[in-house]
């Protein structure tokens, strides 16, 4: 992320890392990278409850107009449908090339069919996300 943020110029301080504290173990050295880091406390112990919690300081963490699904594992579906219910008139932008879940996301969906092969990021991005003249 950090890679594409600086080819981007895209100052560090607009990007903002979630983690949860259940995972301090397993904190990757890339974090230290960003400066706004917001760490959750860990539930309980309970990897499950505090992952959600995670989530839903991020997803309440302010106002958003569009969320971007990028590879991603387990729990990528719950986060989608989460993302939607607490922001209903976001756009949901899967890039179905990386794989993963944001694939299945993209062929569950009613997405752009040109997405399916679309490896331009950038191009990808400023299509669907920006605002035109």
């Amino acid at each position: 992320m950090m890679r594409y943020a600086r080819h981007a110029e895209i100052d560090r301080e607009r990007i903002t890392i979630f983690q949860s504290k259940f995972f301090t173990e397993m904190m990757s050295v890339e974090n230290d990278d960003f400066i706004d880091q917001r760490y959750v406390s860990a539930i309980d112990g309970d990897r499950n409850l505090s992952i959600y919690s995670m989530r839903m300081n991020m997803i309440q963490s302010r106002k958003f107009h569009a969320a971007v699904v990028i590879g991603g594992m387990d729990g990528i579906h719950e986060e989608v449908e989460l993302f939607r219910k607490l922001h209903p008139t976001a756009k949901i932008l899967p890039v179905p090339s990386t794989g993963a879940a944001a694939e299945i996301v993209f062929r569950k969906g009613d997405y752009a069919k040109e997405l399916a092969n679309d490896i331009s990021f950038a191009s990808m991005f400023r299509r669907n996300l920006l605002k035109t003249p």
